[in-house]
């Protein structure tokens, strides 16, 4: 039998007192703060799990918030950094980060040219500005509910379908709107910025036929599992594909998540639709923070000639370079064994998900992918969109589940990762954990 008891953390929170002393909110994002539930500081990791300073042991389902695939003591994966930590650490143009572009054309097809970032954010708002080059046009169009990153054009927001133009506001109700809502940003930040629906293909024909010799780019995630995991409706990609092809606009894959993760060839390998640049991040260092950006050469060659700026001292460090030589090749091995492993897990855990919930009489579903699965809390089979979500989920459930299954040590960002450390025991154990859950919430619903 699990022993699902919560968790005492009286070291922990000692720690976060101290911590709080000394860096800003005492932890190191604000997307990691969940009102009244303190941050757990990691004292040491072994394979999928990871113990406090009180000793609890913690089912790792966030992993890094996407990036460990591989987990966090993979042995072959250390020794391309400690081969590359040996020749220096300088970070200087080697021969570590052509292999590592190398790697990447491999994978995702598609692709002619990468230049390197250090996180998601930069990637995403570097390429808007190829793209922006590139079409000498000015609007980035995103859909609602997709994150790129915390840069202020392209953070949050909201519009009206009588005027896609983002405004900095919060709606009532919404709240990823309302997470990703800052004080702080530029006064005229999102004025360059529209925002649609995903999934809403007649939105795009409109506003493309009314505005599309405006419009630079549409950056946009292709599942978007930072919330609900909503996948794109049959046919939905090829039509942006389409008219982004008719309109001269450039069509942006924000990878940060689903790159190596859905597929080793990303989302063009998955659904068979090749963008025109793309962006990855997370997963493709395995633990370490670097991201790439890149796609067709006509559209690079702003940076090429240098006319489209693209700079930075840690770019392409060795270290990281070396990071996604090993991911790559790891991932690519046995005809890709551990996405296949993963995959399998995942699919475990949903169904294991959808059967307890259903004992339980709880209205449940679970999008997003085998490697990043949504529990969603509706009566609908699908959600589509965020404004789906607004209408037809249950908003405090979905955070409910998320904090309880954090308390009984199932750690997890309201989506849930696996890696290839992960057992069928643990598996098995965020399960039982699941099934106390849906047990509570069945007494209230």
């Amino acid at each position: 039998m699990i022993d699902l008891e919560l968790l005492e953390r009286v070291k922990n929170d000692a720690l976060y007192d101290r911590a709080f002393q000394c860096i800003a909110g005492g932890m190191l994002s604000n997307y990691k703060h969940k009102e009244g539930d303190k941050p757990t500081f990691i004292a040491r990791t072994e394979g999928a799990h990871f113990y406090d300073f009180d000793g609890n042991k913690y089912y790792d389902f966030c992993i890094n918030y996407g990036p460990s695939v591989l987990g966090r003591h993979n042995e072959r994966f250390r020794k391309f950094l400690m081969d590359e930590l040996e020749k220096g650490y300088t970070p200087d143009l080697k021969e570590i980060q052509i292999e590592a572009a190398e790697a990447i054309k491999k994978c995702v097809k598609g692709i002619d040219l990468i230049r390197f970032a250090l996180c998601g954010s930069e990637a995403d708002m570097m390429a808007v500005r190829v793209a922006r080059g590139y079409t000498g046009k000015n609007y980035v169009v995103k859909f609602a509910g997709h994150y790129h990153g915390a840069f202020d054009f392209i953070l949050g927001g909201t519009s009206t379908p009588e005027n896609p133009v983002a405004v900095d506001e919060e709606r009532e109700g919404d709240i990823y709107n309302s997470i990703t809502n800052t004080i702080g940003r530029g006064k005229h930040a999102l004025m360059d910025t529209m925002i649609i629906e995903f999934n809403d293909l007649p939105a795009m024909e409109k506003l493309f036929e009314e505005r599309g010799d405006e419009i630079a780019c549409v950056l946009f995630e292709p599942i978007p599992v930072n919330i609900y995991g909503c996948v794109p409706e049959p046919g939905y990609l090829e039509g942006v594909r389409e008219l982004c092809t008719k309109h001269n606009v450039v069509l942006i894959f924000d990878e940060v998540i689903t790159g190596f993760r859905l597929a080793l060839g990303g989302a063009e390998e998955y659904f068979g639709v090749t963008p025109d640049l793309w962006t990855f991040s997370k997963a493709i260092g395995g633990g370490f923070p670097v991201a790439i950006f890149g796609g067709k050469k006509e559209i690079m060659e702003g940076i090429v000639e240098c006319k489209t700026l693209s700079a930075g001292t840690f770019q392409g460090h060795p270290l990281c370079s070396a990071a996604i030589v090993g991911l790559t090749t790891i991932l690519a091995e046995n005809d890709g064994a551990i996405l296949k492993k993963i995959n399998r897990l995942g699919n475990m855990l949903a169904e294991g998900f959808l059967e307890r919930a259903k004992a339980h009489n709880i209205p449940l579903i679970v999008q997003g992918f085998p490697g990043a699965i949504v529990p969603v809390f509706t009566t609908k089979d699908k959600i589509i969109n965020n404004a789906d979500a607004l209408e037809n989920c249950d908003q405090v459930i979905y955070f409910y589940f998320s904090t309880r299954m954090n308390q009984l040590g199932v750690y997890n960002l309201q989506r849930y990762s696996c890696c290839d450390e992960h057992t069928e025991d643990d598996i098995q154990y965020a399960i039982e954990a699941a099934d106390k859950v849906f047990e509570e919430l069945e007494m209230f619903m």
